[in-house]
C-alpha cells in the first residue's frame, strides 16, 4: 500500500495559522456585505409657503440629511456615515439617492431656507442634537424661519442592491400673528410694538429626541406696526419651536408712539398648535386689558404666512 507523503513542519504550521486567522468580529466580518442604493422620498406635511420663496431675492430651500450607521451595540455611530445636502429652487417633495453598505441606519433630516450661499441662515444645523436659532439678540421669526424635520430607522442588512423608503417631514414649529382691528386709531402713526416673553422659550431642536431644547429667558423684540391690504394692522408675528403637539405662549405686549409714550399694554396667553398659526385679533390700540381681544383657535390645518 502506498504511504502518504510527509508534510514538512513549516508547511504544517503555515496551514494551521491560516486556519486560525483573525477572530471573527463585526469590524472584520464583511461576509455578505455589499453596497445598496437607497432611494428615499421626502414627503412634507403641508407645503412650505411658495409665496415666500423668491429666487430673485436670493433664497432657496435646503435639505440636510445624515445617515448614521448602527454601532452594533443597540445604538448609532456618533458621526454620520453619509451626509447629503441638497438645494431646491421651490419647496415640495424631494427624492434622494444614496449608496450605503448593508447595515441598520438612523436617518435624520432637516429642511429650511437659506440664502444663495447655502450657509446657515435662520437655523444652525451643524449639530443635529441642537439645531439652533442664531446667537445674539433675539429676532422674531418670519416666513423664512419655517422648517421641517424627520426621522427614520432603516434596516438594509438583508437588502439587495436596491432599496426604497419614505421619510415623513413635519414642522417642529408653530406660529402666531397679532392683528389690530381698530385701525382708525393707528392712522399711519409710527407705532412700535415690543413683545416680551417672561417665560423661557426653546431656541433649539434635538432631532434625535424630536424635542425642543435650550430654553432662554427674557427674550424680546421690537418691530413697527404695519397697515395691511385689508385695513387691519399687523402688530407682530413670530415662529416658535413647539415642544409637543400643543402649547401656549404668554407674551407681554407694549405699544408705544414715536416719542416712546405707552399707548397700550396687554398680557396675552396664546394657544399654539404645531405646524399651524394662531391669529389673535382685537382692539389693541384702544384696549388696555384683554377685553376686545379674540383668538382664533379653530386650527383649520392651514399654515398661513401673511404680511
Amino acid at each position: 500500500m502506498r504511504r502518504g507523503l510527509p508534510i514538512p513542519l513549516f508547511a504544517a504550521c503555515a496551514l494551521a495559522l491560516a486556519a486560525c486567522g483573525k477572530p471573527d468580529s463585526p469590524e472584520n466580518n464583511t461576509s455578505g456585505s455589499h453596497e445598496v442604493t437607497l432611494q428615499l422620498n421626502l414627503s412634507f406635511e403641508g407645503a412650505m409657503p411658495e409665496s415666500t420663496l423668491t429666487r430673485a431675492g436670493g433664497t432657496q430651500v435646503r435639505h440636510t440629511l445624515r445617515f448614521y450607521r448602527s454601532n452594533g451595540a443597540g445604538a448609532w455611530q456618533a458621526a454620520p456615515e453619509v451626509e447629503k445636502v441638497l438645494f431646491a429652487d421651490r419647496p415640495g417633495g424631494m427624492d434622494v439617492s444614496v449608496t450605503l453598505q448593508t447595515d441598520r441606519y438612523k436617518i435624520l433630516a432637516w429642511t429650511d431656507y437659506v440664502q444663495d450661499s447655502g450657509a446657515d441662515w435662520q437655523w444652525y444645523v451643524r449639530d443635529f442634537s441642537r439645531v439652533s436659532l442664531p446667537e445674539g439678540a433675539y429676532q422674531p421669526g418670519h416666513s423664512f424661519r419655517d422648517a421641517f424635520c424627520g426621522s427614520l430607522e432603516k434596516d438594509l442588512g438583508t437588502a439587495g442592491t436596491y432599496a426604497s423608503g419614505s421619510l415623513r417631514m413635519t414642522r417642529p414649529v408653530s406660529a402666531y400673528s397679532l392683528i389690530a382691528t381698530d385701525a382708525d386709531a393707528f392712522q399711519g402713526k409710527d407705532i412700535r410694538v415690543t413683545v416680551t416673553y417672561p417665560e423661557p422659550l426653546a431656541t433649539a431642536y434635538n432631532l434625535w429626541e424630536q424635542a425642543a431644547v435650550s430654553p432662554r429667558e427674557g427674550l424680546s423684540f421690537t418691530v413697527p406696526a404695519e397697515i395691511q391690504a385689508d385695513g387691519t394692522v399687523l402688530l407682530a408675528q413670530d415662529i416658535l419651536l413647539t415642544g409637543g403637539d400643543n402649547g401656549t405662549v404668554k407674551p407681554e405686549i407694549l405699544l408705544q408712539d414715536a416719542s416712546g409714550k405707552a399707548i397700550s399694554r396687554l398680557n396675552l396667553e396664546i394657544p399654539l398648535k404645531k405646524g399651524q398659526r394662531t391669529i389673535v385679533k382685537g382692539r389693541f390700540f384702544t384696549e388696555n386689558g384683554e377685553a376686545g381681544i379674540t383668538t382664533d383657535t379653530a386650527f383649520d390645518g392651514a399654515y398661513e404666512i401673511s404680511f
